[in-house]
């Protein structure tokens, strides 16, 4: 558990360039204190790898530091498997085992969420294609999956429009586990990654760029359409690019935000969208970014709200945001950390 003082002592990331592992890492030091090998048949992530064709088909999320849970991908049969885990006072993983109820229809370009009280988890993505090698054409769809019995509820359809590509590349639990918010992003085929159909977020913006806004669904019930619920963030001129949202634990929005490559953390009022406050200036990574682009980011929370992971560009820029301040991680190598959790 977070303080006022210190962020959590061990992160968790999925390390798709170091041998496609989990590690775990004190905070701040990056000391690796354990590492989670797939076990066999499953592979963690695919990029690059001649048998992923480069489809992202691993995450990793937590309940705010007590509950972790990673997914798992075999391309050849195209099953998606979840594992659940959690972590000693020492950052050692304790209870490795798989979540009950079998494998999930495959799924890539996979984003998670593990509700606040560790009994479930939202896994978001888009239908792995048929074939490898071929590209993703059916629209993304979010699963929550009980992760004691491993009954698993569906929230799909509704958000197809002609001619474009619709992927969800962010999902959050609110507060009281009643409710997800999500990221919904469509552009057309010329603008989607062909490996992964998301969409390419460092294209122009609007018209020609992905649209994207931010909506809440609420999750009772077996299941249901993606467009159940309100929109909460829309695309503005001052923010044209939506890439990552969450909901802090007070219920306001925290999103991940761009001009161009200038990237902003902001906190918005819900369900106005008005903004509230800017956590994170990113125009010192203008620089850095130029020739390589914001390319596909990742952001979490710890269970206080305080301290907000962030890793933009598969780990080239990665660390953690506390008072305005970006404290990247030591020993950071690029492409290392493509999903990173307390």
């Amino acid at each position: 558990m977070a303080t006022a003082t210190a962020p959590p002592p061990y992160n968790v990331s999925v390390e798709g360039a170091s041998g496609d592992v989990v590690r775990v890492r004190a905070t701040p030091s990056g000391h690796v204190t354990d590492t989670i090998r797939p076990p066999w048949g499953w592979y963690v992530t695919g990029w690059p790898s001649s048998v992923y064709q480069g489809l992202e088909t691993s995450a990793v999320a937590s309940s705010g530091d007590r509950v972790f849970v990673v997914s798992y991908d075999n391309p050849v049969l195209k099953r998606t498997g979840l594992y659940r885990f959690g972590l000693t006072r020492a950052g050692k993983v304790t209870g490795f085992g798989p979540v009950p109820g079998g494998a999930l229809p495959g799924l890539v370009n996979v984003t998670l969420a593990v509700s606040p009280d560790g009994s479930q988890v939202a896994i978001a993505g888009t239908p792995a294609p048929r074939r490898l090698g071929d590209n993703p054409v059916q629209p993304g769809k979010i699963v929550i999956v009980d992760l004691a019995t491993g009954a698993s509820r569906v929230w799909q359809g509704g958000m197809d429009r002609p001619g474009q590509q619709f992927s969800i590349p962010s999902v959050s639990w609110t507060a009281d586990g009643k409710s997800l918010v999500y990221v919904a992003q469509w552009c057309t085929p010329q603008l989607a990654y062909p490996s992964t159909g998301s969409c390419d977020t460092d294209s122009n913006v609007q018209p020609s760029g992905p649209v994207a806004r931010v909506q809440e669904i609420s999750v009772a019930g077996r299941g249901g359409r993606l467009t159940s619920g309100e929109v909460l963030l829309r695309q503005s001129a001052r923010y044209p690019k939506i890439l990552q949202a969450l909901v802090a634990p007070d219920g306001q929005l925290v999103a991940l935000v761009a001009h161009g490559l200038h990237p902003y953390l902001v906190r918005f009022a819900v369900p106005s969208g008005r903004p509230l406050a800017v956590l994170y200036d990113g125009q010192f990574l203008h620089t850095l970014l130029l020739g390589l682009g914001l390319g596909s980011a990742s952001l979490a929370s710890d269970s206080s709200g305080r301290y907000l992971l962030l890793d933009i560009n598969k780990g080239f820029l990665a660390g953690w945001v506390h008072h305005g301040q970006l404290h990247l991680w030591s020993g950071l190598r690029s492409g290392n950390y493509p999903f990173t959790t307390w």
